[in-house]
């Protein structure tokens, strides 16, 4: 496409982090890319514009397209400018086999801003688990659904992104802010990728109590139902993300979206609707076990739940580190294995 050679220039070269660039592209071009934003190419709708599917010098790529802020609105400006920025830096500074991969973007005076991403084939992890089907209404739902071992791949590559984002710069460690289902992408072989980092911030320079860097903010961002407690008071550390990823654990087992504005307030928060349903003298996982995953292993099962929990953990001193998570789920993985290796189908182990 010529009009897209013509408008790609390099903007990041040779950082401290590698030779890793990262592409401009004219707004003309990004358009000719996606048949002029046309609803087929649509792959869905985020927190600050559509996202739609597209071709870049012969790649397939998925072009988030960021909503104009009213005019006058300055908060919401700063804002938007704040998460564009956030994520050129972060993303063309930083590559991993566990963060999406930032191709380019367009900032063209006047025009929308679009980033530009690696396409990822199977979407995102919300999607996969399929939390709009009702599961009581599927007749033979174990066999139909995202695979119990798939489950705790994704779970492992998730936890070694963030590993990674936080321990990339030892002295300012990245927190994403924003960890949920709908910022876990997946490729064609259903590998894992954590997405969108508008609100990535680094924080602390000098360690705080317990050894924990930590920032503070008086604006909250993120979504409903995966917010850590202690980020109401403003405290900003890389254990909002452990937190986050706990309430993405329960998304894996359970089947259910963290948060549910559609059902009563009871249940709409998914770590309270756990609470609840545990508290319940006749409990049983297989409660909440999501059959979609098919026949998964009592024992593999509980062990996620269990680094779920510790993810959950209320008091942030006490939860753990991505990378101490990550190793906990490495551990899962290899028995999880061994558990696969002999089951047989429609028998728990």
């Amino acid at each position: 496409m010529s009009s897209t050679n013509r408008g790609r220039q390099p903007v990041h070269q040779g950082t401290e982090r590698g030779n890793v660039s990262c592409l401009h592209f004219d707004y003309e071009g990004v358009k000719v890319a996606t048949k002029g934003f046309n609803k087929s190419n649509k792959l869905g709708e985020g927190g600050f514009g559509p996202v739609f599917r597209g071709e870049l010098l012969s790649t397939d790529v998925a072009i988030k397209v960021l909503r104009r802020t009213k005019p006058g609105d300055k908060g919401a400006s700063d804002l938007a400018d704040e998460q564009f920025d956030a994520e050129i830096q972060i993303l063309s500074k930083f590559r991993h086999p566990n963060l999406v991969t930032l191709l380019g973007y367009s900032n063209d005076p006047g025009l929308p801003r679009c980033l530009i991403y690696e396409f990822m084939v199977n979407g995102t992890l919300e999607d996969a688990l399929d939390f709009g089907v009702d599961r009581s209404k599927v007749e033979g739902s174990e066999t139909i659904g995202l695979p119990w071992m798939v489950r705790i791949s994704i779970a492992i590559d998730t936890a070694r992104g963030l590993r990674y984002l936080h321990e990339a710069i030892k002295e300012s460690p990245l927190v994403h802010r924003d960890i949920k289902s709908a910022n876990v992408l997946l490729d064609l072989s259903f590998r894992a990728k954590v997405g969108d980092f508008g609100l990535v911030r680094a924080i602390g320079h000098q360690p705080a109590s317990h050894g924990i860097r930590q920032s503070q903010t008086a604006r909250i961002v993120g979504t409903s139902g995966y917010i850590a407690p202690e980020y109401y008071r403003g405290v900003i550390t890389t254990k909002l993300d452990t937190y986050s990823f706990g309430v993405v654990l329960l998304e894996i087992l359970t089947g259910l979206p963290g948060y549910d504005p559609n059902k009563g307030q009871e249940y709409s928060d998914l770590v309270a609707y756990i609470e609840v349903k545990k508290s319940d003298p006749n409990f049983s996982f297989i409660q909440i076990s999501d059959d979609f995953a098919g026949d998964w292993p009592t024992r593999s099962f509980l062990k996620l739940f269990t680094i779920a929990e510790k993810c959950l953990t209320e008091k942030m001193t006490l939860r753990p580190k991505m990378s101490e998570v990550y190793l906990l789920l490495e551990d899962l993985s290899v028995m999880s294995s061994k558990l696969f290796a002999e089951q047989k189908p429609g028998k728990k182990l």
